[in-house]
């Protein structure tokens, strides 16, 4: 009886974490968070680690949570699959969703699973990113699973991918800038909530329309985080004649609205 106490207060505390809305935890919470994750050291220290770098991560202290993620790779001898989940995870909600590719890419190569394979298509898809998909198609011939499943998935991505890298081209912005405002959306967006988001990108004659919903947020939370992506955005190194062309602005979650109407 005494192995299962660890692995619940474990889940006990990312149930609290992940609470979907506004990081608002008091400072009595997550200095409670770090005790429960401190003790579960003795039993399981890549566990204790893992945790305390999720929590550093709600608290936006990236170098917290770099520090302990490296330590449980390490103390895992790189072969956790799910200490790499969590490390792309925060990595993405960071606005280094490059990193956060890899990061995935390494998981999967551990642990195949068709939840990584869609965080890695989902993201290099939303960055216009292809660079990683021959590698995973790589591992999957190599390792021989799924293939019928993932490689029409894969090659699915890559289309989506060079058609929406055509069309930047066709109306001259930069990736770079477009990746940018992707990764900043992020930065802004989880700094301060805990949520998950759906994104609508449309393409428009001589501009690129793309609109994030995050669930469970109000109107007003909504408003706050355009303000914020608005106040960062200026003080970003966008060249002014992408920024005309690329429109970026987060919106109640049109499920969610539709009660509201």
């Amino acid at each position: 009886m005494g192995m299962l106490a660890p692995k619940k207060r474990a889940l006990e505390i990312l149930e609290q974490i992940g609470v979907f809305g506004r990081k608002d935890a008091t400072e009595f919470k997550i200095q409670r968070w770090k005790t429960q994750a401190k003790s579960l050291a003795e039993n399981n220290i890549v566990e204790s680690k893992r945790i305390l770098a999720i929590i550093a991560v709600y608290e936006n202290d990236f170098e917290v949570a770099q520090k302990n993620f490296e330590q449980a790779l390490f103390l895992s001898n790189y072969k956790s699959s799910l200490v790499y989940s969590d490390y792309a995870q925060a990595m993405l909600m960071l606005g280094k969703a490059e990193d956060a590719l890899n990061y995935f890419v390494k998981s999967f190569s551990i642990e195949p699973s068709m939840e990584t394979l869609d965080r890695i298509l989902t993201i290099s898809n939303s960055l216009i990113c292809s660079d990683v998909l021959p590698e995973i198609e790589s591992l999957i011939k190599k390792m021989n699973i799924n293939s019928d499943l993932y490689l029409p998935l894969i090659e699915e991505t890559n289309k989506k991918i060079n058609d929406n890298f055509e069309f930047l081209e066709k109306i001259e912005v930069s990736v770079t800038s477009y990746r940018l405002m992707i990764n900043l959306s992020d930065l802004v967006l989880y700094s301060k909530f805990y949520t998950q988001t759906k994104v609508a990108a449309c393409q428009l004659d001589n501009s690129v329309n793309t609109i994030i919903y995050p669930e469970h947020l109000t109107a007003d939370d909504i408003s706050e985080l355009n303000d914020d992506f608005v106040e960062n955005i200026i003080k970003a190194d966008i060249p002014l004649d992408d920024l005309l062309k690329i429109s970026f602005y987060f919106s109640l979650d049109h499920l969610d609205s539709r009660d509201v109407a």
